[in-house]
């Protein structure tokens, strides 16, 4: 018996309770079958324009919401030190970083000469803009493994892209706050119990990690969820936002570790390089989006299959 022989029987022997004792082989057999046969690959360079088009619409929106809210230099200093940077690679950082800097700007300006009606025909515009991304990424879902789809057309389709833009903007506030406020508490401790500056930064660190894998991984479950092409429940979309949020941080390390130790985009592209830096960040974000998400749809048509198969017998 070969090596792939014992790993196979090794994967079939293994059983999952909590999905109908369902073997791992035969999960991870209609997931590969999925990825393969249903172009993943097509699917997220399809999706991947309309999400970078949306991107910066998306950031202009947000910072024109939170410059109402308490706090806003603090949530500012939050989406830069917490949330971009966990998020973005180095270099990529520093595109967004420029952009966001210019369009801060032009929102305190907006700030000291408010003008209602041109408020909200920018935000009507930019959750326009933004929905776009959405509509893709829900586009991208659809899967040859799934058995028992849900179409979103027209207007549906459009109002459901609008509403997640409104919840994701919603729960990245309350995120933010709730890290600040809890961020606080801690450097209260700071002062009850005895840490040296080292210690301290060593767990501010590793609490800003947790709290962003958290916000990251109830995002994304929320994002399959609600953009769902299947008829899942909550819970059978945590498997593939667990997949999505431990794949993410360690490809996006790999990706900025390589654009910034082996290639210069800028020497090869020039001014265009650091765009498509971004472009092809993007681009991987999409992909590992649908890889969790056709997890979900797998392990569903598992299911089935097994229950196709009792019903049969």
């Amino acid at each position: 018996m070969n090596i792939l022989e014992s790993v196979k029987q090794y994967l079939k022997r293994i059983k999952i309770s909590s999905i109908n004792g369902i073997s791992l082989y035969e999960i991870l057999q209609i997931y590969f079958q999925g990825i393969t046969k249903g172009a993943i690959g097509y699917r997220a360079a399809a999706a991947s324009w309309n999400v970078f088009m949306s991107f910066f619409p998306f950031l202009i929106f947000f910072l024109l919401l939170i410059s109402y809210l308490p706090y806003y230099d603090e949530i500012q200093h939050l989406i830069y030190d917490f949330l971009l940077k966990k998020l973005l690679p180095p270099n990529i950082f520093d595109i967004v970083n420029g952009y966001m800097n210019d369009r801060i700007l032009l929102v305190n300006n907006h700030l000291n000469r408010p003008n209602i009606y041109l408020l909200l025909l920018s935000v009507l515009l930019f959750i326009i803009l933004s929905s776009n991304g959405i509509r893709s990424l829900i586009t991208g879902f659809k899967s040859v493994n799934n058995h028992d789809p849900i179409e979103f057309k027209g207007f549906r389709s459009f109002f459901l892209s609008i509403f997640i833009i409104l919840f994701f903007s919603i729960f990245l506030i309350v995120s933010l706050l709730l890290f600040y406020v809890s961020e606080i508490v801690l450097r209260l401790f700071q002062y009850s119990i005895s840490f040296n500056i080292i210690e301290f930064r060593t767990i501010i660190n590793i609490f800003n990690y947790i709290i962003s894998s958290i916000i990251f991984f109830f995002g994304t479950c929320f994002l399959y969820y609600w953009g769902r092409t299947a008829r899942l429940k909550f819970k059978e979309v945590i498997p593939g936002a667990l997949l999505t949020t431990l794949l993410f941080p360690i490809c996006t390390y790999i990706f900025g570790y390589y654009i910034t130790h082996f290639t210069r985009f800028n020497v090869l592209y020039g001014s265009i390089g650091s765009m498509l830096m971004l472009m092809i960040w993007v681009n991987l974000s999409v992909t590992f989006i649908l890889i969790g998400y056709e997890l979900n749809i797998a392990i569903r048509k598992a299911k089935f299959n097994r229950s196709f198969i009792k019903d049969k017998v």
